[in-house]
């Protein structure tokens, strides 16, 4: 099973094989974070047709059947997220489809998240300044374009 990581999975090293993870691009998602939380949250970004491609970068890993309860555990799984199937895009522009833990509708409400909508992913620059060590290994988290404009 294929976990899509933006956030606490990558900053807390949950990916569980390092030969198992890969850079990846989340297209139509924007990664916003709030003044004082110590997670991320993902929205959907309804562009305009002439908006540049929105998304951004994270971590694609592998895990077990059997471990996906303790992730959703982890995540609040129905509670502050639900897990639902997305495609992810490789720097090969090659594609996949990954769950990723997306926030409820009640999340979205309570947490007023639309509202922290910025043109500035925090949590990555978080990611570059308090996880050189993840930078290191996975260059590609740096990256803000979408690998298929490249080709």
């Amino acid at each position: 099973m294929n976990l899509f990581g933006y956030g606490t999975f990558i900053t807390n090293k949950l990916y569980l094989d390092e030969d198992n993870v890969r850079a990846a691009y989340l297209p139509n998602y924007i990664r916003i974070m709030r003044p004082f939380d110590q997670f991320p949250f993902i929205l959907m970004y309804k562009f305009k047709k002439d908006d540049a491609k929105i998304g951004f970068w994270g971590l694609k890993f592998e895990i077990r059947d059997s471990d996906i309860d303790y992730f959703d555990y982890y995540e609040g799984e129905g509670d502050l997220y639900v897990r639902i199937r997305l495609r992810c895009i490789y720097s090969d522009c090659t594609e996949e489809d990954v769950f990723v833990y997306y926030p409820t509708q009640k999340t979205i409400q309570i947490y007023d998240l639309y509202s922290y909508i910025s043109s500035i992913d925090k949590w990555g620059i978080k990611i570059k300044k308090e996880c050189p060590e993840v930078i290191s290994d996975f260059p590609d988290l740096l990256r803000m374009d979408d690998p298929r404009s490249n080709h």
